[in-house]
């Protein structure tokens, strides 16, 4: 009798763990995330978005005396993006249906504690060592470019080199991170995060990016995350392809856009009346693009008279930053804008993958100079050589 109160007793332990254990579950199950964020007072933000790392907006939020509050369900960890673009803020996020808080600096910096993969793969941006080692760099060049006459190279280029030691530093330690993880004791999913984050492209070129993802595929499935990134890293060995194809030597492709004023405007108009142009991609949020545009103000005014032609190429997403910064930097060539910024196919043809970019096209429409050949100095000395050059 014992033994049959002993089992019963037994049965109905197990019994209740069952549903100790699926209540549990359920619970789990039914559980998402909430992202508790603080911005502090000196960061005039009123509104934060939730971006898939495409762009999209998911969803926006206000802030309300200096706290924001997001709350959703995911069907699985994913990448998603936090920020303002009017504010130019954003910070990565892996995001898991688990209680996370956000600190947003005044410096920019973001603080981000919650889940277990998100620290794993990008916890090290909040490390000691890299912020000092991105600090560094930051205040290496602040202080390597001061009271540096930008109009002279030789303080340019000895500025440079001061400061390679800490753009050295910091690509060595970021590089390290992606590696770290791909290669260490982390679940799947870790992994395939990291191989999206991974900034060490000479250990993982596109081809052992494709066999991994293709390995992690087997136990994750199609992740949206990886979908995504297998097909950049398509799109990035296609548009390397077709920057071999705008390579000097070889004709332009055509270019179409609109004016301030919504005329059409297409590139082969403006190669057909001028003796050489200069076709220019650049973006009102690009620093590098504003930087060099004394530069081409200074060889317009030099050449203009010679048959030398401008067009810039703005791959703005918002039309308004566009027009402001043509009211600020009072260029007098011809400006377009077209659609669809970096995916507009006219853009794709040339490869472009960042900015700036430039082509310097003749008047029978084959490119002659490109890129590093066009840029700061460099661009002065090409056209003096090409404009000047005895036919």
């Amino acid at each position: 009798m014992k033994k049959t109160t002993s089992f019963t007793s037994a049965l109905a332990l197990l019994i209740a763990l069952a549903m100790v254990a699926a209540s549990c579950t359920q619970t789990k199950k039914e559980t998402g995330y909430k992202i508790n964020g603080t911005v502090l007072a000196s960061v005039s933000i009123d509104s934060i978005n939730l971006y898939e790392p495409t762009g999209e907006k998911i969803e926006s939020v206000p802030v309300i005396n200096n706290k924001f509050v997001f709350t959703g369900k995911l069907d699985e960890p994913r990448y998603l993006i936090i920020g303002n673009e009017e504010a130019y803020f954003s910070t990565d996020i892996i995001l898991e249906n688990t209680n996370y808080n956000i600190t947003i600096l005044e410096d920019g910096d973001t603080y981000i504690e919650g889940g277990s993969i998100h620290p794993d793969v990008l916890g090290y941006r909040q490390s000691e060592e890299y912020i000092v080692l991105r600090d560094a760099y930051t205040i290496g060049m602040d202080e390597a470019f001061e009271d540096v006459d930008m109009d002279n190279e030789e303080q340019v280029m000895e500025a440079r080199r001061a400061m390679t030691e800490y753009e050295d530093k910091l690509f060595a330690y970021t590089a390290e991170q992606g590696p770290r993880v791909i290669e260490g004791n982390y679940p799947t999913i870790t992994k395939m995060f990291a191989l999206i984050f991974n900034q060490n492209w000479e250990k993982y070129p596109p081809d052992k990016i494709r066999e991994l993802l293709n390995e992690y595929e087997k136990e994750v499935g199609p992740h949206p995350d990886l979908v995504l990134f297998r097909n950049n890293v398509e799109q990035s060995e296609q548009m390397m392809a077709n920057q071999q194809n705008v390579s000097n030597g070889a004709p332009y492709r055509e270019i179409t856009g609109q004016s301030r004023d919504g005329n059409t405007v297409q590139l082969s108009d403006v190669v057909a009346e001028n003796k050489y142009t200069l076709l220019e991609f650049w973006a009102s949020w690009c620093g590098p693009c504003r930087a060099e545009i004394p530069n081409l103000k200074k060889v317009y005014e030099k050449y203009k008279s010679q048959g030398l032609e401008i067009i810039s190429v703005s791959l703005d997403s918002d039309q308004a930053h566009w027009t402001n910064a043509l009211d600020d930097e009072k260029t007098t060539w011809i400006n377009i804008l077209v659609n669809n910024d970096f995916k507009n196919p006219d853009v794709a043809q040339y490869g472009v993958m960042g900015v700036p970019a430039s082509f310097l096209i003749n008047n029978e429409g084959i490119i002659v100079a490109n890129n590093q050949e066009l840029r700061e100095f460099e661009l002065e000395r090409t056209l003096d050589r090409i404009m000047n050059a005895k036919e």
